[in-house]
């Protein structure tokens, strides 16, 4: 397989902490006790967090670096994710991630793991990893190996796979390119997610039961698949409807969504979309899928940045997870804010890019932030 060098940021874990509340009814003590209850418990709840920035886990898995991000935002951590790749960057089959997800399992928090199509250190598009190829079984040994360690491990987790599929930037990607021959990005179908993913599905339930002496029961209760396109445009060049790559309810536990206020310019004075703007389409889209009766939702990351306007960012969070998402997304169960600074492309998503000491009373995103996690850590 060819090795090219990609961004650091997609090698390594990422966490994620949240904060966790009910939002209408339900037995508050246990669910915010133990977010591992999240999806059997008939009661909603909205789980609130951030992937940190480097500085606050300087180790990772590190508990007093977690302990740090509790601290400035005013929280407790509740989930945390890893980013593992399918191959290292010697070829060889990555291990199921058990050792660090028993940490965060023991802090209290569900682990999630968003697990990619690709070897460690390569860029995609990579047609070793089409995803024909991996619905044809040319990965099954490495797919058996990490259920059975996950199987092995028997904890409780959310498993992201193909996450973005709409997009046109990973192996497993379909967004519309007429640069290849099939017309989509990597050569990948709609039709090729679909079987892709039922084949990934169905290949890691037999090797978990059979591994772990599992039943199909446990492998439903320990394992949540975790369906999450990239915000959905119809003018953007590349965009595929959902309803083409969606996998089906037999195979996906939770839907959800990756959304960022990219029109944000900080050398202008546009402000960019409104949260109801990036958020409420695909929304829509996701739930008028034909046949679709998933009733759980999660916004796997979210994030907007600062415009020339003060005061922007943090009213846009403020609207976000104060209004948009609790009225008018009933399904969301959780969100996790993107709270890095991507210096490739000079995106700064962190939350405390400015303050009201700097940007002025009830200006400043951290302070807006802050609020919104005291409000559901009540």
């Amino acid at each position: 397989m060819k090795k090219v060098q990609i961004s650091a940021a997609c090698g390594y874990a990422v966490l994620v902490a949240n904060v966790l509340a009910i939002l209408v009814f339900g037995d508050a003590a246990r669910v915010q006790g133990n977010p591992q209850n999240a999806d059997d418990s008939n009661h909603w709840h909205l789980a609130i967090g951030a992937f940190p920035d480097d500085g606050f886990y300087p180790t990772i898995g590190d508990t007093v670096s977690l302990d740090q991000w509790a601290a400035f935002v005013g929280a407790p951590s509740r989930f945390m994710s890893v980013y593992p790749t399918w191959f290292s960057a010697s070829g060889t089959c990555q291990a199921f991630p058990a050792s660090m997800l028993q940490q965060w399992t023991d802090q209290g928090a569900l682990p999630v793991v968003i697990w990619r199509a690709a070897q460690e250190g390569t860029s995609a598009p990579d047609p070793n990893f089409q995803l024909a190829r991996i619905a044809e079984g040319r990965y099954d040994a490495c797919i058996e190996q990490f259920a059975r360690g996950a199987a092995t491990w028997g904890g409780r987790f959310v498993l992201r796979l193909f996450h973005e599929g709409n997009g046109a930037w990973d192996n497993w990607d379909t967004g519309v390119d007429p640069s290849f021959p099939s017309g989509y990005w990597n050569n990948n179908t709609p039709q090729d997610y679909v079987e892709a993913w039922r084949h990934v599905y169905l290949v890691f339930r037999d090797a978990y039961a059979d591994g772990g002496r599992k039943t199909r029961d446990e492998f439903s209760d320990n394992v949540i698949w975790h369906w999450c396109p990239y915000r959905s445009e119809s003018a953007r060049s590349y965009y595929v409807p959902l309803a083409q790559i969606y996998p089906g309810d037999d195979f996906v536990t939770w839907t959800g969504m990756d959304a960022y206020n990219m029109a944000t310019n900080p050398q202008s004075n546009s402000p960019g979309d409104d949260p109801e703007t990036v958020l409420l389409p695909t929304y829509r889209e996701i739930l008028a899928i034909p046949r679709f009766e998933r009733t759980k939702m999660m916004i796997g990351e979210v994030g907007t940045m600062e415009s020339a306007i003060p005061g922007d960012k943090a009213q846009w969070i403020r609207e976000a997870f104060e209004h948009v998402i609790p009225e008018e997304m009933p399904t969301v169960i959780g969100v996790s804010y993107f709270s890095r600074f991507v210096t490739q492309k000079d995106f700064d998503w962190r939350v405390d890019t400015s303050s009201d000491a700097t940007a002025g009373a009830g200006k400043g995103s951290l302070d807006a932030y802050r609020e919104v996690v005291r409000i559901y850590s009540r």
